[in-house]
């Protein structure tokens, strides 16, 4: 007091504000290493909310890749049978023997549809394996234009009838190949859809038309029809829509496909 010349009211209000004073700076420390603590905790969790959106879309990828890889048919189906086709050394006549064999097995009722689902060890086939196998002569323009999903079925009605669905990418690439095809089909396809071909030194009647695809309409359809000797259908195809092909036997067959793709 002598010396700093302060009163006791000066050292009351000094020591009063000291003590006012400490409670402050811990109250800020501790503010601090709260705030701290929230954000470790908040960019903990940030991590792991992004770890853990990464493995559920992962696995649901996953997911679908198989969903998509065990089934490319294109209808709803009763029943399907899986076909072992090794694309390593399958020929075309062991692979139509083997849809042949499958047809004239299949027992279910009328109306109903059987799916032939081949397959190379296990692992389901795609359009650029089987078909150059089924139809060696399809054009290369077409089968480039193919996409994943088709289908090769039997559908049951008066007797067992076999299809084949295919899907393009681009609709004018699509229509153009399979006029293109329509030189080779009988000779791919005959044999599955039962057309007995005449051997290649026979000669045809001039102008009989056997054989040649003609337009034809139905279900607000326009078809490609070929007939036989008796002018009946044997084999037709259209375009069911923009992207679809529905290879099959006759009118009836078709529009009981039709009727299920539709619906």
């Amino acid at each position: 007091i002598g010396q700093t010349k302060a009163s006791i009211i000066t050292i009351a209000v000094a020591e009063q504000n000291r003590k006012v004073k400490e409670p402050v700076v811990e109250e800020e420390v501790g503010h601090e290493s709260r705030n701290k603590f929230f954000i470790f905790a908040g960019t903990a969790l940030f991590v792991l909310g992004i770890i853990v959106v990464g493995v559920f879309y992962f696995l649901s990828t996953q997911n679908k890749t198989v969903q998509i890889s065990q089934s490319s048919a294109v209808l709803n189906y009763d029943y399907d049978k899986e076909v072992n086709i090794p694309i390593a050394n399958i020929t075309h006549s062991v692979l139509v023997q083997k849809i042949l064999d499958e047809e004239k097995s299949f027992n279910l009722p009328a109306n109903s549809i059987l799916y032939i689902n081949t397959t190379d060890a296990l692992l389901p086939t795609d359009t650029q394996t089987v078909l150059p196998i089924l139809a060696p002569q399809i054009p290369l323009s077409l089968l480039r234009n193919l996409s994943q999903s088709y289908m090769i079925g039997v559908y049951s009605f008066d007797k067992n009838q076999p299809f084949i669905v295919l899907t393009v990418d681009d609709y004018g690439q699509g229509f153009s190949g399979m006029l293109k095809w329509e030189d080779t089909m009988v000779a791919d396809l005959g044999p599955i859809f039962g057309i007995e071909r005449p051997a290649a030194d026979i000669a045809l009647p001039s102008g009989s038309g056997l054989f040649d695809f003609t337009d034809e309409s139905l279900s607000n359809k326009d078809l490609r029809v070929v007939r036989n000797n008796s002018r009946q259908t044997v084999l037709l195809y259209s375009f069911i829509d923009k992207n679809t092909i529905l290879i099959t036997t006759n009118e009836n067959t078709f529009s009981a496909l039709l009727n299920k793709y539709l619906t």
